[in-house]
């Protein structure tokens, strides 16, 4: 699927690319291994059901079951074994006479197909536990009969074991019609393992090697395999005839030990022997510990004490000529246990004493780059304990692959954190190099979160900007633990370190966060914090961008939940206390005013609890939408309901939450698509949730509840992209403004319907009025080249356009027009200084000299772009050469996204990272390991191919290995299964 989406391949494409890619790929084994395809065993389960009820199930079946038919004859396969039913469906879903009709129909169609490619089809029976159809050897005999076409016999001892009275009497019955017979005793393991094997038997057919994978019993954490402890810790190694395999595939992996006690790991031999040269502690001793609360070892031939057992060793080898040899780590000795046991039974333990020239081979394949790489996106991207390095599955699949890299495996979880940090450090001095050279600004989207056992609060700092080649980038600066509380002082203080880490307070931008006051604040610490060691100016007011989720959410919220203007006047001066004034009414200083440490944009919360708390008792208060929200509570409450009605319905109804966006809105949407199944339903269980049944007219209350919310959830959706910035802020309010009077004159007869618009219109309006505060949001909607001043002229009143015109003339003059003209003449092509005739030359031209000029631009006619985004356009080389100061501006306000999304995403990979089961993980492993994951996963560490030398999958040596190289590694694995048949790869 990589390859296929590099190449730029579809889902058909991918198909026949891979069956090629098969054919190639298992022909090119047959010269150098000897291998042969002897034929193919198709998968009968999910969808692929020969007896299916539905028609076109039941055809495309059969379809995949010709494919595999012709794969098998493309490999050189003489056979292919099918199972009639299948797998997993114990329950017949049709009439016995309909299943065995559609079985003879599809299986005959099959076997014609198969004898114009020359092969042989053969049906295998299943036991009971796995299928209802096709049990027993007669039932199969029988539909091989009618199928007619020769159809064979698949034998599988384990299955018809477990049906058949008498195995070996099972066998022959079958007269010659056996055409694959699978090598396992009645247990599912190897011959001689089981009661299978009788001197009277003689399989003379074909014959496959099948190991089954391990169970894995629950209860203790170790794989059952069917053997007792001791036949795993020394397995059979009677070789069986013929056959490369020395025991049971099925104990080849063994469970690795699980130490007791929380968090500890046994002792090596090493520690062990070394504690044996210790002195005996007599009854009335106590062990003694140092300050670390190591426990000190005591020499038993001398006074010298240590608490390091390292220096312990030394000194019984220096003073008293004890010599302990160390041990191999217990990682490594498992590890290497796995792989004796693989190697044994398949043949290839000869590789261990391979020759020092093919060790030379070996150990100049391995890439420590790429091997460091990938092991840190394992386990940074997939949030894996760092003792994942300790599984000695994982050492055993490496070393499976080149037992040279036990060179560079790293053989403890200590490692781990210090090749995490080492990589972080590095990465972040690249970023740091990254946003010294940025385009534009650098915005600040900050959010706080506390994790789910409440015992840590973080700060997310995500960095929004252009770079030197005009892509907008992010990364995650940092995510700091907040200490003693989450109010804006807090958040300040944190974020200023990371400013001047960086070294990006000379190019700040705005500062994007939710409606908390907590942010007004921090905005102004930042500010102070500027002034004082950087003697800057930055505008906390008119830098401060609101989370436009965050506001849209508010107000519907209020559609649902406000009961008059008064409660959502006070949730939100609640919410914002302490971001205007202090409580001695002085100047927003930051000095004097209470610290909001309550949750980050709780503003809606607030809104639906105050609501909830003041105006109802029960979800029936607030109408229809309450109803529906009990019976979806209720249903999802109760086990025994939930699946009653998806298994019904097909899905579950959405809950609604009160800190998830238009999550009322999607509770309403599905339960509309299914009003039918919610009515039944409820008339089935009229005991626990007929009160909450909805009447016809209460269903079209529900409806129209729906429509009025869709537009908010759609407004949500395009600007939460990584591309979707501030100009899209005001021309999405100005959407619903319109929507706002559409659905109140709507409305007009309906007194409820109409207070609940007003409310949310209200709690819309507090915001959007707020908007005038910061320029930014009205420059960026005039910088758009398919807007200008024509949008505000038609959709505006000119009182709105007479009042923003001036502010934005003086953000450009003072921050653009002037100041910034060297600066932006840099991104294109300078020009030369002008000499003194030059200048001269200027002051009598009559001519405009260039378009750069904010008026000139705004008052031209909209320029309709549909392929890409308005800061897109301005980071193009034309549009810069041509407005060198006013593109400078336009990247600067058009970068800057309209949410603080991002951080959220930030807390959700977070939520992996620390479950309560790694509760005690340090504040700076979690900053470190979420920045690496960020990242990772957004384009700035290298990737994998980076590390690769030419010839491993890059072009010019693609699909290209030494023949040399290919002798010398895989020529004892061709000797070990050389002559053996498989019917499958």
């Amino acid at each position: 699927m990589h390859l296929a989406a590099h190449i730029g391949c579809g889902q058909s494409h991918w198909k026949r690319l891979l069956i090629v890619s098969v054919i190639s790929a298992t022909r090119a084994l047959n010269w150098p291994y000897k291998i042969s395809c002897w034929g193919m065993v198709t998968i009968q389960q999910g969808k692929r059901d020969l007896i299916a009820a539905d028609p076109q199930q039941r055809q495309d079946s059969i379809n995949y079951v010709k494919d595999v038919v012709g794969l098998s004859a493309s490999l050189g396969g003489q056979i292919v074994t099918v199972v009639a039913g299948s797998v997993g469906k114990i329950v017949s879903t049709s009439a016995p006479e309909d299943g065995w009709k559609w079985a003879v129909e599809g299986l005959r169609e099959v076997a014609a197909f198969a004898k114009e490619k020359g092969i042989k089809v053969g049906i295998e029976p299943l036991n009971r536990f796995q299928t209802y159809f096709i049990n027993r050897l007669d039932q199969t005999l029988a539909l091989a009969d009618e199928v007619g076409y020769d159809v064979g016999i698949a034998f599988d001892p384990f299955h018809l074991a477990l049906e058949e009275a008498d195995l070996l009497a099972a066998i022959r019955r079958c007269k010659g019609r056996i055409i694959d017979f699978h090598v396992a005793d009645n247990n599912s393991e190897l011959l001689l393992m089981g009661v299978l094997l009788h001197p009277s038997v003689s399989l003379r057919s074909r014959s496959r090697i099948q190991p089954q994978p391990p169970t894995v019993n629950m209860s203790d954490g170790c794989a059952d395999t069917g053997a007792s402890t001791d036949q795993l810790s020394e397995p059979d190694s009677t070789p069986l005839p013929g056959s490369p395999w020395s025991a049971s595939p099925d104990s080849v992996l063994l469970s690795a030990s699980n130490p007791s006690g929380r968090g500890s790991r046994k002792r090596t031999q090493t520690a062990t022997e070394t504690w044996a040269h210790a002195k005996k502690l007599k009854l009335d001793e106590h062990v003694r510990r140092d300050r670390a609360g190591n426990r000190i070892w005591v020499c038993g031939k001398c006074p010298w004490e240590s608490a390091s057992l390292t220096s312990a060793r030394n000194h019984l080898e220096l003073r008293h000529g004890v010599r302990i040899k160390a041990q191999q780590l217990q990682i490594v000795q498992k590890g290497q246990a796995k792989l004796e046991q693989i190697f044994q039974r398949q043949g290839q333990k000869s590789q261990a004493d391979a020759d020092e020239r093919e060790r030379g081979l070996l150990r100049k394949a391995i890439n420590q780059k790429a091997f460091d790489a990938s092991l840190l996106q394992l386990i940074v991207n997939n949030s894996l304990p760092h003792k994942a390095i300790e599984y000695p599955e994982l050492y055993s699949l490496i070393m499976s692959v080149n037992y040279m890299a036990a060179d560079i495996y790293p053989k403890s979880r200590a490692a781990i954190p210090r090749k995490i940090e080492e990589a972080f450090l590095q990465q972040r001095e690249e970023i740091k190099q990254q946003l010294e050279a940025a385009m534009s600004e650098i915005h600040l989207a900050c959010d706080v979160w506390t994790t789910e056992h409440k015992k840590k609060a973080f700060l997310a700092v995500v960095a929004h900007f252009v770079d030197a080649r005009g892509t907008t980038r992010k990364a995650l600066l940092g995510l700091p633990r907040l200490r003693g509380g989450h109010g804006g002082q807090h958040q300040a203080e944190q974020v200023n370190r990371i400013i001047d880490w960086y070294g990006f307070a000379q190019k700040l931008g705005y500062y994007i966060g939710d409606n908390h006051g907590s942010n007004d604040k921090c905005c102004r610490f930042i500010s102070r914090h500027l002034r004082e060691e950087y003697q800057m100016h930055w505008e906390p007011k008119t830098r401060r961008i609101r989370c436009h989720g965050h506001v849209i959410n508010l107000a519907s919220q209020a559609f649902i939940f406000a009961p008059d203007k008064e409660t959502i006047d006070l949730v939100v001066d609640e919410v914002r206390r302490g971001s205007t004034a202090g409580p001695d009414g002085k100047a927003p200083d930051g000095d004097g005013e209470p610290d909001e440490d309550g949750e980050e944009g709780d503003e809606e919360n607030k809104l639906a609890a105050m609501s909830r708390k003041r105006k109802r008792r029960s979800w029936k208060d607030i109408g229809p939408l309450g109803k529906l929200h009990a019976i979806v509570a209720h249903t999802r409450a109760s086990e025994l309901l939930y699946n009653e009605f998806h298994d019904g319905a097909g899905r579950m109804i959405p809950m609604d939450n009160d800190t998830r966006w238009n999550s009322w809105y999607t509770m309403s949407r599905v339960a509309c698509e299914l009003e039918g199944h919610v009515d039944s339903f409820v008339k089935r269980h009229r005991k626990e949730i007929g009160k909450y049944a909805l009447t016809p007219s209460e269903w079209d209350t529900v409806r129209e509840i729906n429509i009025f919310l869709k537009p908010f959830d759609k407004v949500t959706s395009r600007t939460q992209g990584d591309l979707d910035s501030i100009e899209k802020t005001l021309s999405t309010m100005d959407i619903l403004v319109k929507h706002f009077e559409k659905q109140r004159s709507k409305h007009a007869n309906n007194a409820g319907f109409e207070n609940a618009i007003l409310m949310a219109w209200h709690a819309f309006d507090k915001y959007y009025l707020l908007t005038d505060e910061v320029p930014a949001y009205a420059a960026a909607l005039l910088l758009h080249p398919s807007r200008r001043k024509r949008y505000i002229d038609v959709n505006w009143s000119k009182a709105w356009v007479a009042a923003v015109l001036p502010k934005l003339q003086r953000l450009w003059e003072e921050s653009y027009a002037t100041a910034a003209r060297d600066a932006a003449l840099s991104l294109s092509q300078a020009a030369p200084e002008p000499d003194e005739y030059e200048l001269l030359e200027q002051d009598l031209d009559v001519v405009q000299t260039s378009a750069d000029d904010w008026l000139s631009f705004i008052e031209a006619d909209p320029t309709e772009i549909t392929t890409q985004t308005a800061l897109q356009w301005w980071c193009q080389e034309q549009q810069r050469t041509r407005h060198p100061r006013l593109s400078r501006m336009a990247i600067d306000i058009l970068s800057v996204p309209a949410m603080s999304a991002e951080a959220e995403r930030v807390f959700s990979g977070a939520r992996r990272q620390i479950p309560w089961s790694r509760a005690s993980l340090g504040s700076r492993a979690i900053e470190q390991m979420e920045c690496l994951k960020h990242w990772f996963r957004n384009g700035w560490l290298r990737e994998l191919d980076v590390y690769l030398p030419k010839g491993q999958g890059q072009e010019d040596g693609q699909g290209k290995l030494e023949i040399q190289w290919e002798e010398n590694i895989t020529n004892r694995t061709s000797q070990a299964i050389e002559g053996t048949t498989f019917s499958c790869w």
